[in-house]
């Protein structure tokens, strides 16, 4: 590996940092009901700093959360509380190496946790939906119809920022690092992968060599499976 430069590191080593709005440097506790059908809200106080590392506390705990639809916010309660820290529009980068030390919640059998660490393209700020709307996952500079219209796969929209109505096509790609859940009995998965949009036809791949590289296509129905449960 090339030598690197260290340009983002936190050790959590201050218990005092206070995660609301516009008060760390880094992160930012979210008040939030997150897009994906959860049946927790996201609360600030369910984050916290012990151990130096980041606490994410679940709780049954019956709480209230903003929702953010593309037709307007609306206020939803649900039976759980959690927990989301996010870096949004406080660091960016375009490259590199990442690595996290990550301790995850439950067990192998018993579903209901979704823990993941994921990076999202600054355009977009995810469990925000009218700002996702249109650009994610898009990755995509060409003026055809690939960029105007809705992916077979999704309810968002075509490429809102394209090479059609701008000098640059821009988006929202996602690199999850991690995503973690029990959706079957007994049958815990982890997946790393990267959302890139639009799905490219059948027999055409974004790498010269595709050896042990799973792409989905436009007939394939294993995409549609996993779209289920990312919502």
């Amino acid at each position: 590996m090339e030598d690197m430069v260290l340009v983002f590191s936190d050790e959590f080593n201050s218990r005092w940092r206070d995660f609301s709005p516009g008060k760390d440097a880094k992160w930012q506790a979210l008040d939030l009901l997150y897009v994906n059908g959860d049946e927790a809200v996201f609360r600030r106080e369910a984050v916290t700093i012990s151990g130096g590392a980041a606490v994410i506390t679940a709780s049954k705990t019956t709480n209230k959360g903003p929702f953010s639809a593309p037709w307007g916010d609306q206020l939803a309660e649900k039976p759980y509380t959690s927990g989301m820290l996010q870096g949004w529009n406080k660091f960016c980068f375009t490259g590199g190496y990442m690595e996290a030390r990550i301790k995850l919640p439950g067990d192998d059998i018993h579903g209901g946790f979704w823990p993941a660490v994921f990076t999202l393209g600054n355009l977009g700020r995810a469990g925000y939906l009218r700002s996702t709307d249109g650009t994610w996952p898009w990755s995509y500079d060409t003026c055809d119809a690939n960029a105007l219209r809705q992916q077979p796969w999704s309810d968002h929209n075509g490429q809102r920022y394209n090479a059609c109505n701008s000098t640059k096509g821009r988006g929202a790609s996602e690199i999850d690092l991690l995503e973690v859940g029990v959706w079957q009995s007994s049958q815990p998965q982890l997946s790393t992968s990267m959302h890139l949009a639009p799905v490219l036809p059948l027999g055409l791949h974004w790498l010269d060599n595709v050896g042990g590289v799973y792409f989905p296509t436009y007939a394939d129905p294993t995409l549609y499976r996993i779209v289920q449960i990312q919502g």
